[in-house]
């Protein structure tokens, strides 16, 4: 018999049995009360979202932290709400579990008997909306979960999104990070946002991002640097160096980052020195065209050779620059200083030969 708590009366002595078992017997009392039940209680726990399940994020995927993995687990990877719900069911706990004695028909027995177990509560005054209650629950985070994390967190704020909860449930950012990005801004969906969208760079410097959010720029700039790995304090050091507010600079890297090129700081400050325009982004078609022309062993990587592009003005300034050796801005500025390059597209008045002498 199963008690409220979880304990086993087998109607004999277990621990006389457990000594059996470590002398070589088998007997499946022991096999229940040490293995079957705890399974059992798991299983329960997870299906009336008492806790949430062992998931872990890993890059874009979603890892089971459970205490083995099937294929069920690996089948839903790529989705955070299937693999919650595969977790929640008997096959993947019975093999998790190493497939316990008898744990399908006492896991039946007990939701047969509270039938109400996975029936969905109503998530008022927790924190999160009736939509996100919805989905917070389809996740296994129930309402006693979603009100102690608003309340360690947002405790004056009524409602907060559906993904501020399953990141601090799943994504598990310190909090240091997200304590400091709370205090950085007062929007929630920024919060939810920066918190979904923990990665290396915070967990290295956790207070980047809200260092980004105060510079003034807009959120979606920030989340351009802050997607495109950016430290605030190259940001703020090399806005200090040209003069200008360090969210202005940050609108300009963002630019670049969405067009599709990741500029190194280095690379904008020596663009910012030969060119009166350092925000105009190099189209596509141009950095296509460039590389096209160039040899396989040649090719600088795309963004390299949008900046050096940006910094010789023309397509065959830069070509000459990278056949002397450019393959980022910076050597390509340096060139550019040691001596210029001749456009090759010019002629010279005099045609193609040898100048008179003095003139030059």
């Amino acid at each position: 018999m199963i008690g409220p708590d979880w304990s086993v009366d087998t109607g004999h002595d277990i621990e006389t049995e457990r000594i059996a078992v470590a002398l070589g017997g088998t007997l499946t009392c022991v096999e229940i009360v040490d293995r079957t039940i705890p399974a059992v209680q798991h299983a329960v726990r997870l299906l009336a979202r008492e806790s949430p399940p062992p998931i872990q994020r890993d890059g874009d995927t979603w890892w089971s932290l459970d205490r083995a993995d099937c294929r069920g687990c690996e089948r839903e990877r790529r989705s955070l709400p299937k693999l919650a719900e595969h977790m929640r069911t008997p096959a993947h706990t019975a093999e998790a579990w190493g497939h316990p004695h008898e744990f399908h028909t006492i896991l039946s027995a007990v939701t047969q008997r509270h039938p109400g177990i996975s029936r969905r509560p109503e998530y008022t005054a927790t924190g999160a909306s009736p939509a996100g209650g919805r989905q917070l629950w389809d996740l296994g985070i129930g309402p006693r979960e979603v009100r102690r994390l608003k309340q360690d967190y947002l405790p004056h704020r009524r409602t907060l999104p559906a993904a501020f909860f399953a990141a601090l449930t799943f994504v598990r950012p310190d909090e240091e990070f997200v304590r400091s990005v709370i205090a950085a801004t007062d929007d929630v969906r920024t919060i939810a946002w920066a918190v979904w969208n923990y990665h290396g760079v915070d967990v290295l410097y956790p207070h980047n991002l809200a260092e980004l959010l105060r510079t003034g720029a807009t959120t979606g700039d920030v989340k351009a640097l802050h997607e495109g790995f950016y430290l605030h304090s190259e940001v703020d050091s090399l806005a200090r160096k040209l003069g200008l507010p360090p969210g202005d600079l940050v609108a300009i890297v963002a630019d670049w980052c969405r067009a599709g090129y990741a500029p190194a700081i280095g690379d904008l400050a020596a663009l910012w020195e030969v060119t009166a325009d350092p925000g105009r982004i190099v189209p596509e078609q141009e950095v296509d065209s460039l590389l096209a022309s160039l040899g396989p062993g040649h090719r600088p990587d795309r963004t390299s050779t949008a900046m050096i592009l940006a910094i010789a003005g023309t397509e065959d300034i830069a070509r000459d620059l990278i056949a002397r050796g450019a393959r980022d801005a910076q050597t390509a500025h340096s060139l550019l200083r040691q001596t210029p390059p001749r456009d090759p597209g010019s002629v010279s008045m005099w045609g193609p030969d040898e100048p008179l002498e003095g003139i030059t």
